[in-house]
């Protein structure tokens, strides 16, 4: 019997604009999210390192939100994560996956 995979659902949404934000080999991982390997995590998913490119995947603490929550901003540019915990970053990175390869 198979499992089926539970994928986190955001509780809101703003598509106001609709823009397409490509991440490529322009973009880095600015971490300063105080947990341990996540930015290692989403530079090995979105393929991209932890240097100095232009373009920013920023993880952000925010203790304001629950153990699983995670507040996420896509702009051109530049990705803000923010999470509390590790289960918020990472259920963040499973959105993310969720979006850049479509339903």
């Amino acid at each position: 019997m198979r499992i089926p995979e539970i994928m986190p659902t955001p509780k809101q949404m703003d598509l106001s604009t609709e823009q397409t934000v490509l991440v490529d080999h322009s973009w880095r991982v600015s971490d300063h999210s105080d947990t341990i390997d996540i930015g290692t995590k989403f530079a090995e998913a979105f393929c991209i390192g932890m240097n100095d490119a232009p373009n920013e995947v920023a993880l952000r603490r925010d203790s304001s939100l629950g153990a699983e929550e995670y507040r996420l901003g896509i702009a051109p540019g530049r990705i803000e994560v923010s999470a509390a915990h590790r289960p918020g970053f990472m259920h963040a990175l499973a959105t993310i996956s969720q979006l850049r390869n479509g339903p």
